[in-house]
């Protein structure tokens, strides 16, 4: 992964990150459990300059497990982390790449409570 600067605009991101097949795998393994690993989402998301609310999540206590939230603190916690994924894949570059006589392209998502950058083909199997 490398950073690129952006020109200044207060409303957007001052650099963004660039991800290539070399960067493709797991980087939050599910034996976390999903509450850690979510806040984690939502700090990459963050260190990549992701513009959000992050005091709607004061009172949840990311040690704990999915089972010790009240429903208000899960639902808020999905809700910024679906955000994140959504964020992440709008606002990293992650050009396509040919392998082979394949295009394959790089998604960040959830994989059998995994959370990473993943390789998927023109057809959205994932390869890796």
């Amino acid at each position: 992964m490398k950073w690129i600067e952006l020109q200044y605009d207060e409303d957007k991101p001052s650099r963004i990150a660039e991800y290539t097949d070399d960067d493709v795998g797991c980087y939050f393994d599910g034996a976390f459990g999903f509450a850690y690993n979510a806040w984690r989402l939502i700090n990459l998301a963050h260190e990549h300059e992701m513009l959000a609310d992050l005091g709607t999540l004061a009172d949840v206590d990311f040690t704990a497990t999915v089972i010790d939230l009240t429903d208000d603190q899960f639902d808020r916690l999905v809700s910024l982390s679906d955000y994140a994924v959504d964020w992440l894949n709008e606002n990293t570059l992650r050009p396509p790449f040919i392998e082979g006589k394949r295009e394959y392209y790089l998604y960040w998502g959830w994989e059998d409570g995994d959370f990473g950058l993943w390789k998927y083909d023109e057809d959205g199997e994932r390869t890796d």
